[in-house]
């Protein structure tokens, strides 16, 4: 679930749905957390709300606080997370890029953004499947269902190359 927020001092205010966020973070301890009870497998798949903001703007643009909802209201379709930008601002040299801009494959900040997403990804997923292990070395770590938005070079929203997905994160089982 989304953490409840009162108001901008809210310790949940903002989240954003981000691998590298607290949303990345709950996912990783809600694996873990149900390694615990002898599950035989176990998802660990950045689905939809990956790098996307649709699901919060739903829920907190009509907040009843003006500052929350104006917040929620601004962001673009794309996950905007400060660790994203910071991190990726210390990778490439360059500012994390507008999404709300439109999509240029001629400006050479959209292959870097491509690639940023596809490594964080799978570190989250990484981090995860360990977090999952660590628990429960026997529970297998699979993508369980196919939402893994892993099938085009252009896609702007989530996504993770399968090539890196199988080769570095350890899951048991990729689909």
């Amino acid at each position: 679930g989304l953490p409840a927020v009162k108001d901008k001092t809210s310790p949940g205010f903002p989240i954003y749905g981000c691998v590298n966020h607290r949303w990345g973070q709950a996912y990783t301890q809600a694996v873990a957390h149900f390694a615990r009870y002898g599950a035989d497998g176990i998802g660990v798949v950045p689905d939809e709300w990956t790098f996307t903001t649709g699901r919060l703007k739903r829920a907190y643009a009509k907040h009843s606080n003006p500052e929350v909802a104006a917040h929620y209201k601004s962001l673009s379709g794309h996950a905007q997370c400060p660790v994203c930008h910071a991190r990726f601002k210390e990778q490439y040299g360059v500012e994390y890029p507008d999404m709300a801009k439109p999509w240029s494959t001629s400006d050479p900040v959209w292959a870097k953004l491509l690639e940023f997403r596809y490594q964080e990804t799978t570190e989250w997923m990484r981090q995860t499947v360990q977090a999952a292990k660590k628990v429960d070395p026997d529970v297998v770590t699979d993508t369980m269902i196919c939402v893994l938005p892993v099938c085009s070079d252009d896609r702007i929203g989530a996504g993770a190359a399968w090539d890196m997905v199988g080769a570095k994160t350890g899951l048991d089982c990729l689909q």
